[in-house]
């Protein structure tokens, strides 16, 4: 459990996000860019989920 964006993209496989005592989401670390994790984090909605490949940023 981490609220460390770095530590969380560094090692997990997979990110699960609460929000206001529920769960909001999860996804593959792979599959889900930086700012739509941010987003879900700070308002419990997923606008949108951005597809990475090769560890590149879209």
């Amino acid at each position: 459990m981490s609220h460390d964006m770095n530590e969380v993209l560094r090692f997990a496989d997979r990110v699960a996000v609460l929000y206001s005592g529920g769960l909001a989401g999860v996804h593959r670390v792979g599959e889900a860019d930086e700012q739509a994790l941010l987003e879900l984090m700070t308002t419990g909605r997923s606008v949108r989920v951005a597809r990475r490949t090769n560890g590149e940023q879209p």
